[in-house]
């Protein structure tokens, strides 16, 4: 393996491990585990595409296009969540009443 190659997939492993950590924060401060999903999924795309930069192969191919689809349906789950009981009556989220 050539050393640009090698140094291109030291650099993916270190976006890899920032994605975690991110979505680990992002996890902690809202809450929400599908945003950290996504944050996560984000840096895992990042750090795919620069996989891609060496000469790739099919597996390197078929994990980005993978990857690219998992993060498509997570943002259209993020986008369509259904809506609880107890958001209705929730007064996060509200708007005040503008009054007469």
């Amino acid at each position: 393996m050539p050393a640009y190659a090698t140094l291109l997939h030291t650099a993916a492993l270190l976006v890899v491990l920032a994605g975690l950590v991110a979505g680990v924060i992002v996890l902690v401060r809202l809450r929400d585990l599908l945003a950290a999903l996504r944050t996560g999924l984000d840096f895992w795309l990042a750090a795919s595409l620069l996989t891609l930069s060496a000469p790739p192969s099919p597996r390197e191919l078929i994990t980005t296009a993978v990857i690219i689809a998992v993060q498509q349906l997570l943002g259209w789950a993020v986008e369509h969540r259904p809506v609880t009981f107890g958001d209705l009556f929730s007064r996060r989220g509200r708007r005040p009443d503008p009054g007469p």
